[in-house]
């Protein structure tokens, strides 16, 4: 049984649940453009909340996630019609290597993370994030 965090009567159409740490730089561009935004902790868990309706749409500009942190949530989202894609460019779907060469760092999500069950949606956030300056810390 999965248990969800939100309280339901909170749930709305265009509430985007972001990191603890995301910087209110881009936590207020989302309010401006009439986003709710709310926090959670987990990116796995966070993703889920997108695939599950919970949430309108996950978004992250920070590399602080890893591939074993989104791949199995990316999966049940891509499953229910969603998309993850890099926050930087927005440019396909978030992508999973078997890399052997550059440590833990070679499976950061270093782009960070738009996740939606709506491409439109990632287009939105994605234009909305595009051009704070602290845009993806790597």
């Amino acid at each position: 049984m999965i248990k969800c965090f939100f309280r339901v009567s909170r749930v709305r159409q265009e509430l985007v649940v972001t990191s603890n740490s995301e910087t209110d730089e881009a936590k207020k561009a989302l309010q401006r453009s009439g986003y709710i935004v709310t926090t959670a902790s987990g990116a796995g868990y966070k993703m889920l909340c997108v695939a599950l309706g919970v949430v309108k749409c996950y978004a992250l500009t920070k590399d602080s996630t890893y591939s074993w942190d989104t791949c199995a949530a990316h999966a049940m989202l891509t499953s229910q019609g969603g998309a993850a894609c890099p926050c930087r460019t927005s440019a396909g779907p978030l992508t999973y290597r078997s890399k052997t060469t550059g440590g833990g760092r070679a499976h950061c999500n270093a782009d960070g993370i738009i996740a939606s069950r709506d491409l439109r949606t990632i287009d939105r956030v994605h234009a909305i994030l595009s051009p704070l300056h602290t845009y993806c810390n790597s």
